[in-house]
């Protein structure tokens, strides 16, 4: 069964509004580490161990930050 997406409100709403400035501070760095992962493996190289731990890391706290938002019944939790 195809949808009529443009009857859709879910597509009509702004995604930013819903995550909470903390978390979306925290996917950003995520972004910027995944992307210095690629720029050194796309020149054939490992990415400096720094990068590999603060992403390790960073994975952590982005997990339980989902974890408490879902809990406290945030906005993330709507559409669940």
């Amino acid at each position: 069964m195809v949808s009529n997406t443009a009857d859709d409100p879910i597509l009509h709403e702004r995604l930013d509004h819903k995550v909470p400035p903390g978390m979306m501070r925290i996917t950003q760095h995520y972004h910027n580490l995944i992307y210095i992962r690629y720029f050194y493996e796309s020149i054939g190289q490992q990415p400096p161990e720094w990068v590999k731990k603060e992403m390790t890391r960073v994975d952590k706290v982005l997990q339980q930050e989902i974890d408490r938002e879902y809990q406290q019944g945030g906005l993330l939790r709507e559409n669940a």
